[in-house]
């Protein structure tokens, strides 16, 4: 989810007895893709290809993080990569954003699935 402060995640879950009312989902889209601009930067950035214009595939994100887990056994075992939340949607609050040269990002999956060609 995409909010007018930026990307949203789950870190964690917290289980508490009080009823809590549900935040309004807001009514304007925050995705540059689905507001018509040509982007998809958090897609090309997904080293585990589990997400697409459409869908995240958790179950294959997931599957990447083990063979991480298993390669840097020292990290600990991680429940995200983050890589799909550090592109422009994710600082939709900063202004210069939009004006901000985002091309760079898209040879991180590249990199990324050559080393774990190399290295696994």
């Amino acid at each position: 989810m995409i909010t007018r402060t930026g990307c949203a995640g789950r870190f964690g879950t917290l289980l508490i007895s009080a009823e809590i009312l549900p935040t309004p989902r807001p009514k304007e889209e925050f995705c540059r893709y689905k507001k018509g601009e040509k982007c998809l930067v958090c897609v090309n950035r997904c080293p585990a290809d589990a997400l697409n214009a459409e869908e995240f595939d958790k179950e294959k994100c997931y599957r990447l993080l083990q063979v991480n887990a298993k390669a840097f056994p020292e990290l600990d075992n991680q429940y995200a990569c983050g890589k799909c939340t550090t592109g422009p949607c994710s600082q939709v609050s900063s202004n210069d954003s939009a004006n901000r040269d985002w091309s760079c990002l898209e040879t991180d999956k590249a990199r990324i699935k050559k080393l774990h060609e190399t290295d696994l």
